[in-house]
């Protein structure tokens, strides 16, 4: 995914890849994307995310939450990114927040609300989400001015063997109800669901079923990608190997730009 095919007498642009930058030092031929460097050939960072500790949900060697194809992310900082749908918005909360919400056996919420640009464009986003206890949370509600509250986005903690707790309860309900608009919930058992208000006011149950989100693995419902599963993957950090790996094939540099590479990406 935007690999260099090119004869080398041919002049190219630097911009290019997402209208990123193409740096051709070295013949390593990776994107800088500002934070951090991509390299096309493995379509895959070198360098870990550098918010990596605040979202350890997610790898944090991925781009887009691992689908650059249906989602964007312009920084990959922190919430306020802006995303072409608030169901974007609400998967990408759910890919950070649910894994810290069932590690921390706490729920957490935010508000995804909308906003026009200087173009006349729409875009969603979520504020910094507010942590509350084994079962509630006040969702943070403070959104940037000029920006209208779309839905509340909220987890349900870790699983409870006391009370179903991968279905909107009577109180998210009323909450949304309450303001008059929609809600989204990410459950123990790794699904996203929603409590849409139609244009006449009424609402609907909506599960998305082609999304994957951590998972509790003591939830008998767990789709397979649990917390424990992420937190193993972690620890492996395989593509530090798989860049050694590339270095040392293609023959690209001598022992000491390969270490100096490596302390400072990692």
């Amino acid at each position: 995914m935007g690999q260099v095919i090119i004869d080398d007498m041919v002049r190219i642009l630097c911009l290019k890849y997402t209208g990123k930058e193409l740096d051709r030092l070295l013949a390593l031929d990776w994107y800088d994307y500002g934070a951090r460097w991509y390299d096309p050939v493995l379509a895959r960072w070198h360098v870990i995310d550098p918010m990596a500790e605040e979202y350890s949900g997610v790898t944090p060697f991925a781009y887009c939450l691992n689908n650059a194809v249906r989602w964007v992310d312009i920084k990959g900082l922190h919430p306020g990114d802006k995303f072409f749908t608030p169901d974007a918005a609400a998967f990408n909360f759910g890919m950070i927040y649910n894994y810290k919400s069932i590690k921390d056996r706490v729920e957490k919420g935010s508000l995804i609300y909308s906003y026009t640009d200087d173009s006349g464009r729409t875009w969603y986003s979520y504020n910094e989400p507010n942590s509350g206890t084994k079962d509630s949370v006040r969702p943070n509600t403070k959104i940037p001015k000029g920006s209208k509250a779309y839905a509340i986005v909220h987890t349900h903690a870790s699983y409870s063997e006391e009370h179903y707790n991968n279905r909107f309860s009577k109180d998210d309900i009323q909450a949304c109800k309450a303001v008059n608009i929609s809600g989204y919930l990410c459950s123990p058992d790794g699904t996203m669901k929603k409590y849409h208000r139609k244009s006449d006011g009424t609402y609907e149950h909506i599960t998305f079923k082609h999304i994957t989100l951590p998972s509790d693995a003591s939830d008998p419902r767990n789709n397979g990608y649990t917390t424990e599963k992420i937190d193993r993957d972690y620890e492996k950090h395989p593509f530090k190997e798989r860049l050694m790996y590339k270095l040392n094939a293609e023959n690209m540099l001598d022992e000491k730009s390969k270490k100096l590479i490596l302390r400072n990406n990692y």
